[in-house]
């Protein structure tokens, strides 16, 4: 069993990936009994009991939607182990760990701590930490680009499932738990420029030493 976070508003739109985002067309006729079409509505309205809607039984798979107070879900049964692994991997599933996330936080905390080390008083600029934090302006464009593609990877994973009053498959909402940690682009634009500023102030600490 699959579990992924929703979030129902609105589809994730990445403006790098919108060419690459696979064409969907959603069934002309809805096979939702009504019954189960009421109870996908009060998933817009969250309440303080879980409401369940099970897929009908000509669904490419079998699937539900479980909405709870604060966040939605979206079970299904996945029959491929490799596709378990890589959603887990992806950061797609319930867990609060994925590989991208692992590999950027270990990368930047031993970049981070090997400046650290180095930086004293009597020397602040030095070549080797100039080399660091370039190579930690690089980490971070490579995790916010990373980030989304991994969104389009989760939903070639996901088979094309979909809901009453959803204008896309439900693979197009789901929620990665590196939201909270993929960076922006002005976090970009500073580190990338105070990289430069360090830069040019190993320069010229070198050029002062040369003179001397």
């Amino acid at each position: 069993m699959v579990k992924l976070r929703l979030d129902t508003r609105k589809p994730h739109e990445f403006f790098l990936l919108g060419a690459l985002d696979r064409k969907t067309k959603r069934p002309a006729t809805d096979t939702y009994p009504a019954k189960q079409r009421t109870a996908f509505d009060s998933l817009s309205r969250p309440r303080q009991q879980t409401v369940r809607m099970v897929s009908p039984t000509n669904a490419i798979a079998p699937f539900q939607l479980v909405a709870e107070t604060q966040v939605h879900w979206l079970q299904y049964t996945e029959p491929s182990p490799w596709k378990r692994l890589a959603l887990y991997f992806l950061g797609a599933t319930d867990y609060q760990i994925s590989l991208l996330k692992f590999v950027y936080y270990a990368l930047g905390s031993w970049l981070l701590y090997r400046m650290l080390r180095e930086a004293t008083a009597a020397t602040p600029f030095t070549a080797a930490n100039a080399r660091r934090l370039r190579y930690l302006s690089l980490l971070v464009i490579g995790f916010f680009f990373s980030h989304h593609l991994a969104y389009w990877l989760v939903r070639e994973c996901i088979p094309l499932l979909y809901a009453p009053g959803m204008a896309q498959p439900l693979s197009h909402y789901v929620l990665l738990n590196t939201d909270r940690d993929s960076p922006g682009a002005i976090t970009i634009v500073v580190l990338s420029i105070i990289a430069f500023i360090y830069r040019r102030g190993v320069e010229l600490h070198q050029e002062a030493e040369l003179t001397v």
